[in-house]
């Protein structure tokens, strides 16, 4: 529909979606394409696509020319030819999976050595200024990649760990659990979609006992927590799914939330018009 330009980057759910075809396969939530270059093509049409090829085909290129006015030890060479076998694998790996922070930070990593491979070919010995440029570069990268582990991999995991946590602590004590989940959401995460499946897990365990101590308020500050998912996600089917099913549980304790629960499917069933799955949701909450 969109050859030329695509759909805009970040938008593969919602193509996704839209010509979702149920009989080919139940599966009801795509965030990205686990094809980087079928994302490409999507989102940002052909021209995007010829870009990054031409940007692919120059680097890998230029990974060759280096790799031939490389000191002629076979050491070296076969230190280049690594290098060069490091990119490729990257490629290759993007036919099953899109770009990560890290396996970008790889490929840059990579394309930094390989070009600056050339100057220090040049002479056999290297001298003062290159072993400190050499230091400086370590140096820059012990700064850049230290704090981007911490951030973006061993933050993440603590915080996925007391979400579990606030998880299993709510099916003994709800209050408990509510006041873990609220730590766990105080701080920002990438991962805060998972915390919220949490949410309607204990939703879904706890609901065949409407009139359980402490459930009602759970429910309401659940639904409360889970909107702020629709603010950072207004098109994920997954998450409007699951929040009608919220608001169809908070119905109970205040019937308002299930105008809610229909709005939130008409809202699904625009991202997905041809989803079985929405509309049994909608036969749920008639009935």
């Amino acid at each position: 529909e969109k050859p030329i330009l695509g759909w805009g980057p970040g938008n593969f759910n919602y193509i996704f979606f839209k010509h979702y075809k149920p009989l080919i396969t139940w599966e009801f939530w795509a965030d990205r394409a686990h094809n980087q270059y079928i994302e490409i093509l999507s989102t940002i049409g052909i021209v995007g696509f010829a870009s990054y090829f031409l940007f692919l085909i120059t680097i890998v290129w230029q990974g060759i020319k280096r790799s031939r006015i490389s000191l002629i030890e076979n050491a070296t060479r076969m230190e280049v030819v690594s290098l060069l076998i490091g990119i490729t694998v990257y490629f290759i790996n993007l036919f099953v999976l899109f770009d990560t922070l890290f396996g970008l930070i790889f490929l840059n990593l990579i394309l930094a050595y390989l070009f600056k491979r050339e100057s220090l070919a040049v002479v056999a010995k290297e001298t003062s200024p290159e072993r400190f440029t050499v230091a400086l570069t370590s140096l820059l990268l012990l700064v850049t990649v230290v704090p981007s582990l911490y951030w973006l991999n061993i933050k993440p995991y603590v915080q996925s760990v007391s979400a579990y946590d606030a998880f299993m602590t709510s099916f003994s004590d709800l209050s408990l659990g509510q006041t873990k989940f609220s730590r766990v959401f105080a701080k920002k995460s990438p991962y805060n979609y998972d915390h919220h499946d949490l949410l309607i897990r204990v939703a879904l365990e706890t609901r065949a006992d409407l009139n359980r101590p402490g459930l009602e308020d759970f429910v309401l500050w659940s639904v409360t927590e889970y909107e702020k998912g629709f603010q950072d996600h207004p098109n994920r089917l997954i998450y409007l799914l699951k929040g009608s099913f919220l608001y169809r549980m908070a119905s109970n304790y205040k019937p308002e939330y299930l105008d809610k629960a229909l709005a939130v499917l008409d809202k699904a069933n625009d991202v997905s018009p041809n989803n079985d799955i929405i509309l049994l949701e909608f036969s749920e909450t008639y009935n």
